[in-house]
């Protein structure tokens, strides 16, 4: 998903798989039962499976963002962690890496437009 936001908050509400999302403008305001944490732009925003949790535009500020939703069984294969017979977490829920940011965003933008990622 693909979104650019102003007045629309988002319910509290959890997901069957990860989220791992990406703040391209704006901050936004993210809310956990243990808090409420502000994401600007460039930043990560990880979210395990079942987590719940909030989000809106911090202050009177649009915030705009793009959102992978990998399954749990993707997510261990990647991590390796299917041997060990549990699924892997996040142990962060915000991240700032411009490396890691910029191949993200550049698969979500291919992934939107049937892009090979090869660059063949």
């Amino acid at each position: 998903m693909h979104a650019r936001f102003r007045r629309h908050r988002f319910r509290r509400h959890s997901h069957e798989t990860f989220a791992i999302g990406l703040i391209e403008a704006g901050p936004e305001d993210l809310g956990f039962s243990t808090g409420t944490d502000v994401v600007t732009a460039g930043g990560l925003v990880l979210i395990n499976p079942g987590d719940v949790h909030t989000g809106r535009a911090a202050a009177d500020n649009a915030w705009s963002y793009r959102v992978f939703y990998p399954d749990v069984e993707l997510i261990a294969a990647l991590a390796g962690e299917l041997a060990f017979g549990r699924p892997p977490v996040f142990r962060e829920r915000i991240v700032y890496s411009p490396q890691l940011f910029a191949a993200l965003r550049a698969a979500h933008r291919a992934a939107g437009t049937r892009d090979d990622l090869s660059g063949a």
